[in-house]
């Protein structure tokens, strides 16, 4: 077979963009390109990099890499027509058992709440069967303040130099654990990283919990589920509920790295039970509160990637917080 020689007259032009940033450039600048790569190709679904990828014409060669892709056939078939058909996958038990990343184990620990609370968000003022809004759910639950005493149920029973990382919806969440964790664990380093932290400060953060022991991070699901590298994570904590696949599993995904200061990562998903069963003459209905019906959702995705688990229950008023 012949073999033709390529000759290179200039330097090999390599950029590496957010596509926050690419966005902003005029058509043009799209057609150098032979190839374009996408990595966390799952949000390949959104507008402007489909629009990105579209100015890409000269662009021969094209690939997306993520550990999540959507279910969803028509954010499938979105990615596939822009990048091409998927080619390869593999599942997080199998680079698991080839050593690729971290061992993991899941701890449920669901928090029971007194049966008169639990009666009172199920029941209207008449006694009827009443739902609360998933809002209001949640504006129960945080406000408790008997909740925040997991975390020291949790820390207490870790190795102090192992690091953390608590995951909340809120930023108003967020602060109110910060503070509790600040007036409990004053040997804990204590960082808060989401949407108004400076990118400085986030990679200082990174380079310290990366060489360092005994830190604790606090994020949002949705500054935290991509993009930052922290191999020296040993737990993960979700401090609220959330049910999206990509973002649970992107969220794992931030402790699965590899560490020669860790066997396995442990995810602590804290849920808090607000089921009630409601009888009508011999037979029972069981109503499930939002947040549960969450969990539940999460146990589903747990089970497809054959991550082991546990499950406690735990009465949050009266509750060991001893290590």
């Amino acid at each position: 077979m012949k073999i033709t020689k390529i000759e290179i007259k200039s330097e090999p032009k390599v950029i590496c963009s957010t596509w926050q940033s690419a966005i902003k450039k005029k058509e043009d600048f799209f057609k150098q390109f032979k190839a374009v790569i996408v990595d966390e190709v799952h949000l390949a679904k959104c507008t402007s990099i489909n629009s990105i990828l579209k100015k890409c014409v000269n662009a021969e060669y094209r690939i997306g890499m993520t550990g999540t892709m959507p279910e969803e056939q028509i954010n499938q078939f979105t990615i596939y027509g822009y990048l091409g058909p998927k080619i390869f996958e593999s599942t997080s038990s199998e680079l698991i058992e080839k050593g690729i990343l971290s061992k993991i184990k899941i701890a449920n620990l669901l928090l029971e709440y007194p049966k008169e609370q639990v009666y009172r968000y199920w029941h209207d003022d008449e006694g009827d069967i009443q739902q609360k809004e998933y809002q209001e759910e949640l504006d129960i639950i945080y406000g408790n303040t008997d909740r925040n005493k997991i975390f020291r149920y949790i820390i207490n029973r870790i190795d102090k130099t192992q690091n953390i990382l608590i995951l909340c919806h809120k930023i108003s969440h967020l602060k109110d654990i910060k503070k509790y964790l600040e007036e409990n664990f004053k040997e804990h380093q204590i960082f808060e990283i989401y949407g108004k932290t400076e990118a400085e400060e986030r990679e200082r953060i990174r380079q310290l919990t990366n060489v360092q022991g005994s830190t604790i991070i606090l994020g949002t699901f949705k500054t935290m589920s991509t993009g930052l590298n922290i191999k020296r994570l040993h737990h993960v904590i979700f401090a609220s509920s959330f049910r999206s696949k990509i973002t649970i599993l992107q969220s794992i995904g931030r402790g699965l790295r590899r560490h020669e200061t860790k066997k396995n990562v442990i995810i602590w998903d804290i849920v808090d039970d607000l089921t009630w069963i409601n009888t009508w003459g011999d037979k029972e209905v069981l109503h499930l509160n939002h947040v549960f019906k969450h969990w539940k959702d999460r146990m589903g995705y747990y089970e497809k990637q054959e991550f082991q688990y546990l499950t406690k229950k735990i009465n949050i008023n009266s509750y060991d917080t001893s290590s």
